[in-house]
């Protein structure tokens, strides 16, 4: 994740901060490393030389992650300072007006170092001069920042108070490699910034300007995660073990199920959501209220999932977690005291739970995969005393259509619209069309995602 590169970043930049006798640390390094018993100073200087072009390659790599990331929040940076009166004669600069300058000053560097950026090889081998190792792990960590951020194309990825903090931490970043600049500039070979002064105070503008608004850190949370795995061992008592089976329930939600195994996986959430609405209300009233609409939305899809049938699909894992998570629901007495971090660590997997169904719900009926039941004007010969009108489970006539052939585009071919549907008869308390299936999580998503930008909940681990 970023949160864990962009530390690794800054912890890296502390240390080396921490560090003003950098020829000296160099020059002993190079020294114990010679074997034999002669030191002479030239052989010192040209290892000292060496390492001063590496320490240039792993800045490169730190400076071109901060380009980087000034290129992905420019377009959503807007300044928090009140505006200025507009002068006619220049343009305003809108978005981006603070990142603007930061970024030309970081692109008129790289464009003046003559280097190149270090290889694979150079990022993953340790060095044993520990000054070049704090710079190697720096660049490390900027390297796989750029894959956490996913570069340049953030659009839809990143919000406004996301790309503050992004612009905070180039900031930082930026300045501590101004500071650095200036204490490495006796090394041989070394190649100082450019403008170093106004980099330093374009920097510190930025700084100041992201400290007056107020920066969502969930940024933190973009990037590459490590695979859930199920949590193995003896039940838990009480809450934990509820916490548990719905955990495993989102580790086993990989595949399609078939539509009756989700209608009991969507009760079992229906069951622990309104528990778990009880239990929060003492702790968090705002949880307390999500859960409740969380709870109601899954009773209106369990509802709405009764004219929704199919076969196909394979999801016995996850009916066992889901029955093994509704059982431990009904052991629950009402009387458990429950911590906040708990309730926050159900509202992220209640979160991951909701997208991960509304997916299978939209994939499978938009794939056919899922049927809807019609009623036909018909009675079914069953032989029983009371006949019922016959049923079929067809595919929803709301379904998209496939692309046109080109033989059927001009004419020539045979139409695909000369049979016609049989008249659907479906009561009135009962959604006749996929959206009105998959509306309830849609609802539900949409304002849990809005409710989650403005209220921070502790991480599950």
């Amino acid at each position: 994740m970023y949160g864990e590169t962009g530390q690794m970043l800054r912890t890296e930049l502390t240390a080396l901060l921490h560090q003003h006798r950098v020829r000296h640390y160099l020059q002993q390094a190079e020294q114990a490393e010679q074997s034999t018993a002669s030191r002479e100073t030239s052989e010192t200087s040209a290892g000292v030389e060496r390492a001063s072009g590496l320490l240039l390659q792993y800045r490169l790599s730190v400076l071109t992650w901060c380009i980087q990331a000034c290129t992905a929040a420019q377009p959503l940076a807007f300044s928090n300072q009140p505006p200025a009166k507009s002068n006619p004669f220049h343009p305003n600069p809108g978005a981006g007006g603070v990142v603007h300058p930061l970024l030309k000053l970081l692109r008129d560097n790289r464009e003046q170092q003559d280097t190149n950026l270090p290889t694979l090889a150079e990022l993953t081998t340790p060095h044993t001069v520990p000054l070049v190792e704090h710079w190697r792990a720096a660049a490390k960590a900027a390297a796989l920042a750029e894959h956490d951020i996913g570069g340049t194309d953030t659009h839809g990825i990143l919000t406004t108070p996301q790309a503050q903090a992004l612009v905070g931490d180039v900031a930082a970043i930026t300045q501590a490699l101004v500071v650095l600049d200036r204490r490495y500039h006796l090394l041989p070979g070394w190649q100082p910034l450019a403008h170093p002064q106004r980099l330093g105070w374009a920097t510190l503008a930025a700084a100041l300007d992201t400290g007056l608004g107020q920066p969502d850190y969930t940024i933190d949370k973009l990037g590459w995660q490590p695979l859930v795995r199920s949590m193995r061992g003896a039940a838990k008592p009480g809450v934990l073990g509820v916490l548990q089976a719905e955990h495993n329930l989102l580790h086993a939600l990989k595949g399609l199920p078939t539509a009756r195994d989700l209608r009991l996986i969507v009760d079992s959430q229906r069951r622990v959501t309104t528990t778990l609405a009880v239990l929060a209300a003492p702790v968090d009233q705002r949880l307390h209220d999500a859960f409740t609409r969380r709870a109601q939305s899954y009773a209106d899809l369990h509802r709405a999932l009764r004219d929704i049938g199919g076969l196909l699909g394979h999801g016995k894992a996850a009916v066992a977690q889901a029955a093994t998570l509704a059982t431990r629901t009904t052991k629950l007495t009402g009387n458990e005291i429950v911590e906040p971090r708990q309730l926050a660590a159900f509202h992220n997997l209640f979160t991951r739970v909701d997208n991960r169904i509304a997916d299978i719900v939209e994939h499978a009926i938009a794939g056919g995969t899922y049927l809807q039941r019609t009623t036909l004007p018909e009675l079914a010969d069953t032989g029983a005393p009371v006949l019922r009108l016959r049923e079929r489970y067809t595919p929803s006539p709301n379904q998209p259509k496939s692309r046109p052939s080109p033989s059927s585009a001009t004419g020539s071919g045979p139409s695909t619209q000369c049979h016609e549907q049989p008249p659907t008869k479906t009561p009135a308390d009962r959604p006749s069309t996929p959206r009105s299936v998959t509306e309830p999580v849609r609802s539900h998503r949409r304002h849990s995602i809005s409710r989650a930008r403005s209220e921070a909940h502790s991480d599950y681990v």
